[in-house]
């Protein structure tokens, strides 16, 4: 009876130890990916800034050479019938 209570006092305390080692080990491995990828991508993200702030310079220094060309021209001037001003302004009389 005593090698049972024994072997059952084992299981119940070699089991959870086993899990939380593997657990630990792999949560050890992650981490240690992660650090090595992190500073990869810092690398590249910094390389990429670098490319944006090129490109954003460049495209400012083309627009600013360009001379009188605007990119959106100005709108005409809206011109309202009567018609529409007098239904216009009977929807607003309704709406106080």
């Amino acid at each position: 009876m005593s090698e049972y209570i024994n072997f059952a006092l084992l299981i119940t305390i070699a089991v959870p130890a086993a899990t939380l080692a593997s657990t630990l080990i792999l949560w050890a491995i992650v981490h240690v990916l992660m650090i090595f990828r992190n500073g990869r991508r810092a690398k590249r993200e910094e390389s990429l800034k670098q490319q944006a702030a090129a490109l954003a310079v460049a495209v400012a220094l083309a627009e600013h050479d360009e001379t009188g060309v605007s990119r959106f021209p100005t709108p005409p001037t809206a011109i309202i019938s009567a018609w529409q001003l007098s239904t216009r302004t009977r929807q607003m009389k309704h709406q106080e």
